[in-house]
């Protein structure tokens, strides 16, 4: 195992760390109802006006959306 290797996962757990205690710590308001995790760009949804994660909804859209529509 290399040095950066030891030091790529140790900063990648103190990340998911990190996140878990701001997840711990947001308001309900600030979780997104689909994928469950802290939002970082919320935005209101124009059909139901539920608010989700602009990076949820994009990512949907991608995979759900049919060609050509």
């Amino acid at each position: 195992m290399s040095v950066p290797y030891v030091y790529e996962e140790e900063a990648k757990q103190l990340r998911e760390e990190e996140e878990e205690a701001d997840l711990d710590d947001a308001p309900e308001a600030f979780i997104d109802p689909i994928m469950g995790h802290l939002m970082e760009n919320p935005v209101k949804l124009p059909s139901s006006g539920q608010i989700v994660d602009r990076k949820t909804i994009y990512q949907h859209l991608l995979k759900y959306t049919p060609k050509g529509s």
